[in-house]
């Protein structure tokens, strides 16, 4: 995964959990062999405060391909002035981009929603963007931030392993917040994992 931001953008990425729960993460974890490249002065905090890489590998189509099931929300084109869910009510939104054919990718704009974001290709997000829970994308993700800039609360995870995954434009904070990401979680249905009969 890699990130690369103007020197124009301004961006913060805070991996100490908004909600005050959970450890604090790094704010950027990027899975081996790829890179973290940083253009700019992004602000950087967490446990550590800097880019880490790993082999961890999330697995994250396989994650939305369990979880897209359960959508309240099938996007087929480019939003703006939308919302989704509420702060008291967390919906699943999902989108393929291959599904009708979109290009370029689903491109959001002023949109707020509450819940988890799935994304099956590419992602564009547009000022006035801001998301309470874990956004889920396979392909490339672009923030371009101007406008009310792009304000996530919950977590940012990009599948692909090209050069350049993730692209920052304006004003842009992502905050990690374990609470909005556990609530988005928490509206999922629940699945059998094991079962046992009893004879009696």
């Amino acid at each position: 995964t890699g990130l690369s931001a103007p020197l124009t953008s301004t961006l913060t990425i805070s991996g100490n959990d908004e909600c005050g729960v959970e450890t604090a993460l790094a704010p950027i974890y990027t899975k081996s062999p790829a890179a973290t490249s940083l253009n700019g002065s992004p602000t950087l905090v967490g446990s550590p405060s800097t880019p880490q890489t790993g082999t961890l590998d999330l697995g994250i189509q396989a994650m939305i391909d369990a979880l897209k099931s359960s959508a309240a929300y099938n996007l087929t084109e480019d939003t703006q002035n939308a919302t989704y869910g509420t702060s008291t009510s967390y919906k699943t939104v999902y989108s393929n981009t291959n599904d009708p054919p979109n290009v370029n990718g689903l491109k959001l704009n002023n949109v707020t929603g509450y819940g988890l974001l799935l994304i099956d290709g590419d992602l564009v997000l547009g000022g006035g963007f801001t998301w309470y829970g874990p956004i889920l994308v396979t392909g490339s993700v672009t923030l371009n931030g101007g406008g009310g800039g792009i304000n996530v609360h919950g977590q940012i995870l990009s599948g692909t392993s090209t050069l350049t995954d993730v692209t920052i434009n304006g004003g842009n904070v992502i905050n990690y917040n374990s609470c909005d990401i556990k609530k988005a979680f928490a509206t999922q249905p629940l699945v059998v994992v094991n079962w046992k009969q009893n004879l009696y």
